[in-house]
């Protein structure tokens, strides 16, 4: 699958998210947070959170009609600088559905950074 394309951005004060690419760049090794929130109407979703191309997590949503649902899923990573991560739905399974009324969301942040150099001594911040 491709990235999923978020056309709204709301917070971007370090520059960790590639609007281009739709991918999050790691730039401080370390802990990182995901969270995403798909809207999904009409179809099927089959979506996963992929970090360097491997997928990590997956959610699933079975929804069939004109009603709206919500798949989430929320994840812990140890990351290095450098990585990439971004969400991306799978086979034919979008049911991604966008409008001005609802939201998908794709969070991330550092949760903690890395204190170990490569070579095992102690970086000072």
């Amino acid at each position: 699958g491709l990235p999923v394309k978020f056309d709204k951005v709301f917070y971007n004060g370090e520059g960790h998210w590639d609007p281009a690419l739709n991918k999050f760049n790691i730039t401080h090794s370390g802990v990182y947070l995901f969270t995403y929130h798909i809207t999904v109407r009409n179809r099927p979703l089959r979506a996963a959170l992929v970090v360097n191309g491997m997928r990590k997590i997956r959610t699933r949503d079975s929804l069939y009609g004109q009603d709206i649902d919500q798949a989430s899923n929320f994840v812990l990573l140890q990351l290095r600088e450098g990585d990439q991560v971004w969400l991306e739905t799978l086979r034919d399974w979008n049911g991604v559905y966008s409008s001005s009324e609802d939201d998908s969301t794709f969070s991330g942040f550092l949760l903690y950074q890395d204190l170990m150099k490569k070579n095992n001594t102690l970086e000072l911040m």
